[in-house]
């Protein structure tokens, strides 16, 4: 796909379950999809962000491999979310068992509350893009969040500048 392999705006309940995805050309999985469902997906060569779901609450990303994403600093889109492996905007996600590998900036970027990050593998976060971690999160707007559980991940190999889990301006509730 020249830009995203899947592309939602406002479309609830869609489920992605056992899918290869190679050679996205911007995003593969993209938009606001409420009640998402990404399950034994397996996403490489992915341009700019493997799965970038916007304001899109609850969803459940489990058990995927995703590799190779934005590293290709010139094909990344412009903007601040580029070159994440998985990015969520929303409250009472679940992202667990997944391996990541090779990830332009973050590995798991999200925002949001009640959000349960486990048992996720992510190596080499961080490789093109600096002030980030393997996983990722802010609150510019200083707003109060609650629930957050990250649990039992593997973190490796993320260059010095950035953080194996970096809680970055105004983090709370975890």
């Amino acid at each position: 796909a020249n830009s995203s392999a899947i592309e939602g705006r406002n479309s609830p309940h869609i489920v992605v379950i056992n899918c290869g995805f190679d050679f996205s050309g911007k995003n593969c999985i993209h938009g606001s999809l409420n009640y998402m469902k990404i399950e034994k997906c397996t996403i490489n060569h992915t341009n700019s962000n493997a799965i970038d779901l916007a304001n899109s609450t609850p969803d459940t990303i489990r058990l995927c491999r995703i590799a190779n994403t934005g590293m290709i600093p010139m094909a990344m889109q412009d903007g601040p979310s580029k070159a994440d492996a998985i990015t969520t905007r929303g409250d009472n996600e679940i992202i667990e068992y997944n391996k990541i590998d090779n990830s332009g900036f973050c590995g798991v970027r999200f925002l949001g509350s009640n959000v349960i990050i486990q048992n996720n593998l992510i190596n080499h976060s961080c490789m093109n893009l600096y002030d980030a971690g393997g996983i990722y999160t802010f609150n510019s707007r200083s707003l109060p969040r609650t629930g957050i559980k990250i649990l039992n991940n593997i973190v490796l190999n993320t260059p010095s500048k950035n953080g194996g889990l970096y809680m970055d301006d105004h983090s709370n509730g975890i």
